[in-house]
């Protein structure tokens, strides 16, 4: 795959929809400064293990299991959960019912795409932060070029390439049609934290054999 259509690929998984219009995300160089700045960001802090993060969902998937029967998804995702409870309640207005209801929806989201109980609260915290102070399509065209040079540090150049692959595939293989809007609509698809959650599920599965 070539640099243009590593950038398709990547507007396709990133590009804006007509409710939140944003620029094309462009593929930065790593050149001095972009290495700089993307040292501040992401420091060299190891990062967790697919396999470590499954062993860890599984245990806890596990415990629940055996507690209490079917998994609930908010025995997992809990945190993640009252997050998004008390958002919708304070940003979005919604009723307490409906807020219980949306925290519900999310959990179930979050176990169907696998994480565990510290990534789902993770991934809450920028989504309320999201809908709290909508991101601007400067914003968002920031995000974008952020996780472009995540994952190209993460994986290298060619290996950032199959990343966002299998990233947007897992998201079509799993991701309904309102869970894309939504990530489209505020902005969240772009951002590194969630790209690179999907980034790194979707190589788990395709080592797995998995992925689609």
């Amino acid at each position: 795959m070539n640099e243009d259509q590593f950038n398709r690929t990547a507007e396709l998984m990133f590009g804006a929809t007509t409710s939140r219009p944003a620029p094309a995300p462009s593929v930065p160089a790593l050149d001095a400064a972009t290495d700089e700045m993307a040292q501040r960001l992401f420091g060299n802090a190891p990062r967790p293990q697919a396999q470590q993060l499954n062993e860890q969902q599984t245990t806890e998937d596990e415990m629940a299991q055996k507690m209490f029967g079917e998994t609930d998804p908010l025995l997992v995702h809990g945190d993640a959960g009252r997050a998004i409870e008390r958002s919708a309640m304070e940003d979005l207005m919604l009723s307490p019912d409906e807020a219980s209801a949306a925290a519900r929806e999310w959990g179930e989201v979050f176990q169907t795409f696998g994480l565990n109980a510290t990534e789902s609260a993770a991934l809450a915290e920028v989504g309320v932060a999201a809908f709290a102070r909508p991101a601007t399509p400067e914003l968002v065209t920031q995000w974008t070029e952020d996780s472009t040079v995540a994952l190209q540090r993460e994986f290298g150049m060619a290996g950032a390439r199959q990343a966002l692959d299998d990233a947007r595939e897992l998201l079509d293989q799993l991701g309904s049609r309102e869970l894309i809007d939504v990530l489209h609509s505020t902005g969240l698809g772009s951002h590194p934290a969630v790209v690179l959650r999907l980034a790194h599920r979707a190589r788990a599965l395709r080592n797995a054999g998995k992925l689609r």
